[in-house]
């Protein structure tokens, strides 16, 4: 789409500045081409920088970190849909769940606890979800902000924040075939 409009607007600057009268030869298409890698450069610097997000510790992400087995044990005792998959699967699941456990800052207000087993399920519901997608899907969240329940309201959510009510994500995700 990006290369589809940017010859339309090239083509149209070609046109009405007179054509072939002003550019002599091949010059034409040597900008047009010109143009098109600069926008493609510093679009894949765009997309590169974003698969290399950083936590907010400082520590880049790794894609190929394991999943403990507390977590691994959380996973199989909750997760049907983990159960389900192949060997194959199971890993590349792990990894992703780990890479959302590690990418996003989970909190919760009023001294609320966040354990290990809220930050495995809520990562391992956003696995599930974006299974077949890049694994820089979601990446515009950053913070996971975890309620008692639905009826509270959040003080401290901010745009690229989600806010999870727990008791009812246990409900819902207790009910595999629920949809």
């Amino acid at each position: 789409m990006i290369h589809s409009t940017l010859s339309a607007l090239l083509f149209r600057w070609w046109y009405y500045t007179g054509g072939s009268r002003d550019i002599i030869g091949g010059e034409f298409a040597v900008l047009c081409i010109l143009v098109i890698v600069f926008f493609m450069f510093f679009y894949y610097r765009i997309t590169k920088r974003l698969e290399r997000r950083r936590m907010p510790g400082g520590k880049p992400i790794k894609l190929v970190d394991p999943l403990s087995t507390a977590h691994r044990s959380i996973l199989s005792e909750k997760s049907d849909y983990y159960n389900q998959l192949s060997k194959p699967d199971k890993e590349l699941y792990e990894k992703r769940v780990r890479f959302y456990m590690t990418s996003k800052m989970f909190t919760a207000e009023d001294g609320y606890p966040v354990t290990d087993e809220m930050k495995v399920m809520i990562s391992a519901a956003a696995a599930q979800i974006t299974f077949g997608l890049p694994a820089i899907a979601n990446s515009n969240y950053t913070h996971i902000l975890i309620m008692p329940n639905a009826d509270m309201t959040p003080r401290t959510a901010s745009p690229n924040s989600i806010v999870v009510p727990w008791r009812e994500f246990v409900a819902g995700y207790a009910h595999s075939d629920d949809g």
